[in-house]
């Protein structure tokens, strides 16, 4: 006996229509579904990873936008992310407090030690061995008061007490008078200090005793920390509208690894523990070039450093 396949074939073709009827609509809505879910997901990705950049890079008041009240799991990272770094900056807040206030409290009463020891000196006889003690304490003294007033200056312009203060600047006066002011104590040392300037101005928003300061630090720190002299160059030109400040030397330069840390406050190199200084120069430095919103490099100059700092352009502030 034979059966003709005839029903199978139209049921088939039925399931078959069926199915392509249900799925492929299903799946087309699925796949739009799930790819506007991952597009949403990046962008808060995204976001995330650039807030984290954003800290790393030392911005601690950066935050992930828009992850407040949700109960996802990328918005549960972000809100983490943000307390994370509403700890991180308020606890380094409260460390330049107490910096801060530990320089105020203390700067006033070593003061008075060292009007204390110059009176001893000046009004009573003493040997030799006594005259020199004393001088030793008063250096001593005077590197410490130097310091806690580095630290106070840091607080100031790190909290944004002097922003009011910008104006315009023409760089190249504030470079050649700095020059001019440190040239004989450089000649002194054995070192050749010159200028190169572009011809015209060079303007920046800024404020002119903050980037004199700026600058001498970064002339006083070559001829600290290079043995035996040879030229400092001081360079200011334009690039692209901008204001390019270059100070560079001929000693041993800092190595890449350690370029990063010596910004920070107190921190010296092994091999400049046996010179004067603080270790608050470049971070002076530093935090001047952040005031003036200018990006600071430490390069190689083969051999030698070379500080590069270049200032936003004056036309677009």
């Amino acid at each position: 006996m034979a059966q003709s396949r005839e029903q199978i074939v139209e049921m088939s073709e039925v399931f078959m229509a069926v199915l392509l009827i249900g799925l492929l609509p299903a799946l087309l809505i699925a796949g739009l579904a799930g790819w506007g879910v991952a597009r949403r997901a990046r962008r808060r990705i995204n976001a995330i990873q650039a807030t984290l950049h954003t800290l790393a890079g030392g911005t601690l008041s950066a935050r992930v936008i828009g992850v407040d009240g949700r109960g996802d799991d990328l918005s549960g990272i972000g809100q983490d992310v943000n307390h994370m770094a509403h700890a991180q900056e308020t606890l380094v807040s409260s460390m330049r407090q107490i910096s801060s206030d530990i320089a105020h409290d203390l700067k006033t009463p070593i003061q008075r030690v060292a009007l204390v020891l110059d009176r001893v000196m000046n009004k009573t006889v003493l040997t030799d061995g006594q005259e020199e003690l004393l001088i030793g304490a008063l250096d001593e003294t005077d590197r410490i008061v130097r310091t806690f007033q580095s630290l106070l200056q840091l607080a100031q312009i790190e909290g944004g007490a002097v922003r009011d203060r910008l104006q315009a600047v023409d760089l190249t006066d504030v470079a050649r008078d700095i020059i001019d002011f440190l040239e004989v104590e450089a000649d002194d040392r054995g070192f050749a200090l010159t200028l190169e300037a572009a011809d015209g101005e060079t303007v920046v928003r800024g404020d002119r005793q903050l980037l004199s300061q700026m600058i001498s630090n970064l002339v006083q720190n070559a001829i600290t920390h290079v043995p035996g002299g040879g030229p400092i160059v001081v360079r200011v030109t334009q690039d692209r509208g901008r204001a390019v400040l270059t100070v560079s030397d001929r000693g041993p330069g800092i190595p890449a690894s350690e370029r990063e840390k010596v910004l920070r406050r107190l921190y010296r190199l092994e091999q400049s523990r046996t010179t004067e200084g603080n270790g608050l120069g470049l971070s002076l430095v530093a935090a001047i070039c952040e005031l003036h919103d200018a990006v600071l490099t430490l390069e190689d100059n083969a051999p030698g450093l070379m500080v590069r700092i270049v200032f936003p352009d004056w036309s677009q502030s």
